[in-house]
């Protein structure tokens, strides 16, 4: 089965060249087509350092997103299986090797969706958190997944066609890989979480990063998502049973300090025993992450990962908010495979325009 790699960037920066530099390496042992769709910029000569055979670059007028791009990319691969990227990823040696294994097995799915290694580039606290946070939770996933990962995820082109591909609805990234997923499951496919399928996650996570993300980007949107798919069960990765009163454990110890400050200090003893609770009920992970930090440090990871559950709390109750004052219905959305206002230019075989079609 032909492999197409498809990869939206809005920015020509040292990150992307290393993406380009992974996938230039494996290009000399595996046999691939690569698609770049550049979001709302040109690609000047920055492509000319490269050594990749069999390149498709698509270049669009305007930024509309990496779900827009994305689906321009997969308009013009040619490959049986789409394989999304990341523009701050890294593939591993046997990434691609993996992936074509995959659906090469025994009742192979329909898509395969693989994590971030446990080597995060990036050097400062948040962005190590961050990433092993993520790391952590696929690694510890159910196999059987119920979501998509556009950071590093292959799908089955007839299958992605069928369903009109990425929700651009979604204008910045966010939960359009999330919301593709549940519609394959909803229509009958299979997603498996294959946990030896990594890439490096080369961002760099803030404080303000992580949590802007974590509220606007990620736990508002997917909280509506669950209330959209009412016949999917929401048990896995974020939303596992554990992870949910865990974040209302948190929720319970901002509570009590803060009726301690105000009310009685006599509040403050709840607030020991729920953290007491919090750190039992997370001990595995946070022996992991002692694992990868120093006991100096792991009280702020710990912190780290609090503000996170307070992220998500937050995220929920304005999600379900929205949800009740707004629409309740799963909006008809256009996918905009057959519609772009693009340039494509190409290395491989020619095209008879130079142009990609026009809607």
């Amino acid at each position: 089965m032909m492999l197409s790699i498809i990869i939206p960037s809005n920015v020509l920066d040292r990150q992307f060249e290393r993406c380009l530099r992974s996938v230039e390496q494996i290009s000399a042992v595996e046999e691939f087509e690569l698609i770049v769709v550049l979001d709302g910029l040109a690609s000047d000569d920055f492509f000319d350092q490269f050594a990749l055979p069999n390149l498709t670059i698509i270049e669009l007028a305007d930024n509309k997103g990496p779900a827009f791009a994305r689906n321009q990319g997969a308009q013009a691969a040619t490959g049986d299986l789409l394989f999304f990227m990341d523009a701050d990823v890294t593939l591993h040696t046997n990434t691609i090797s993996q992936i074509n294994s995959s659906f090469k097995s025994a009742n192979a799915p329909d898509a395969v969706i693989g994590s971030y290694d446990d080597e995060p580039e990036y050097p400062s606290l948040v962005s190590r958190f961050r990433n092993l946070l993520h790391h952590y939770t696929h690694q510890h996933a159910s196999a059987k997944a119920s979501t998509f990962w556009s950071a590093c995820g292959a799908i089955r082109k007839d299958v992605f066609l069928s369903l009109n591909g990425f929700n651009t609805d979604y204008k910045k990234p966010s939960v359009e890989d999330i919301e593709l997923g549940y519609r394959l499951i909803e229509s009958g496919g299979c997603i498996r979480l294959d946990k030896d399928i990594q890439v490096k996650h080369l961002k760099r996570w803030t404080l303000f990063s992580m949590i802007q993300t974590d509220v606007m980007r990620r736990a508002i949107p997917w909280t509506k998502l669950t209330r959209y798919y009412t016949q999917i069960e929401h048990k896995d990765l974020n939303l596992k049973r554990r992870e949910k009163v865990a974040a209302a454990l948190v929720a319970l110890v901002m509570i009590c300090l803060i009726a301690g400050m105000v009310m009685s200090p006599l509040l403050f003893a709840p607030s020991l025993i729920v953290t007491l609770a919090l750190l039992v009920l997370n001990s595995e992970f946070y022996a992991y992450l002692r694992s990868r930090f120093s006991v100096i440090l792991l009280p702020a990871v710990i912190l780290l990962h609090w503000v996170y559950y307070l992220s998500a709390i937050t995220g929920y109750f304005i999600g379900n908010v929205g949800y009740l004052f707004g629409a309740r219905k799963k909006a008809d959305f256009n996918g905009n495979l057959a519609n772009s206002s693009s340039r494509w230019l190409s290395k491989k075989a020619p095209l008879s325009s130079g142009r990609g079609p026009q809607g």
